[in-house]
């Protein structure tokens, strides 16, 4: 992939040219001319867009350099799909760590994974311990077995 083509591709969220060389810290016309960065322009613009660093090194003719990186730190791991990703943007931008963990427990009962251990005990670093006793929210039930939330059946 030339490095035009990728800086294209990564900077469609921004909207525009202009936004997107301002969240680089670079002038607008580095963008335009789609010259490759140095490293540290293809590591800052890694980080900011979420692009493996390789693929950036690569584009940008650093090739070297990131086999180089994957030698010394091993290779990248696959990134997650855009669902993963939104899933996991929305699920950490939750305030309520129960509401949180709530919500994993029914992706896993949809998932018909097995229920985390003590899933109700399991901490979850906001400082306040799980409420026992509580109602599930309308639509849910308590699985007998387990804390785990299921949705309630329809009656028919």
């Amino acid at each position: 992939m030339s490095f035009k083509t990728l800086l294209r591709r990564l900077r469609k969220p921004y909207g525009s040219v202009k936004a997107f060389a301002d969240a680089l810290g670079i002038e607008p016309s580095r963008v335009s001319r789609a010259t490759p960065f140095d490293v540290r322009g293809c590591l800052k613009l890694a980080q900011l867009t979420g692009e493996n660093p390789s693929v950036v090194l690569r584009a940008a003719g650093k090739g070297d350099i990131a086999t180089l990186i994957e030698q010394q730190y091993g290779a990248p791991a696959p990134k997650p799909g855009l669902d993963e990703r939104e899933l996991a943007e929305a699920l950490h931008a939750i305030p309520e760590a129960r509401t949180r963990r709530l919500l994993v427990d029914v992706a896993r009962s949809f998932a018909r994974l097995p229920p985390r251990p003590s899933a109700s005990n399991a901490p979850d670093n906001s400082g306040t311990p799980p409420v026992s006793g509580s109602p599930p929210p309308e639509g849910f039930v308590h699985s007998p077995e387990s804390s785990t939330l299921f949705p309630r059946r329809a009656r028919g």
